[in-house]
């Protein structure tokens, strides 16, 4: 089963990174928000081979990193929102703040194709093994 994230999740995420950074808060598209959210899903229902939790993941930080759907902190957004999804279903990315940093702000600024970012992701990701309880931030699929 994957853990999804949902908008209200998300969205208080940025609240949290707004309130605490400074910026502008709130979306700036609500058409590029649910865009961002709601595809990793049907992706995976549409295709013959599902793409897996890294892709996922990645997809998830390209949409909110380089589509930009809030006002301000959309790659505070996008690093918290990845994160806690590979945390969701198990995984952790194991490299330093920096170089996750960078390899994220390539990727938004267009230096860093989102199969690049995933394949990065995959050589920085230790699977944990746990039991993830349902929460109110994400929903079991």
């Amino acid at each position: 089963m994957i853990a999804w994230l949902q908008k209200d999740f998300v969205l208080a995420i940025h609240h949290h990174q707004i309130g605490r950074y400074g910026g502008q808060a709130g979306v700036r598209s609500e058409p590029t928000l649910d865009t961002v959210l709601a595809p990793p899903q049907r992706r995976r229902a549409a295709r013959s081979t599902a793409p897996d939790i890294i892709d996922l993941a990645a997809h998830l930080a390209f949409g909110l990193a380089h589509l930009r759907p809030f006002r301000d902190g959309n790659l505070r957004t996008a690093q918290i929102s990845y994160r806690l999804f590979l945390a969701c279903n198990g995984m952790t990315v194991t490299t330093g703040n920096e170089e996750k940093y960078q390899h994220l702000q390539a990727l938004a600024e267009g230096r860093l194709s989102q199969q690049e970012f995933a394949d990065w992701l995959r050589t920085r990701v230790r699977v944990e093994l746990r039991v993830n309880d349902a929460g109110a931030g994400y929903v079991l699929d």
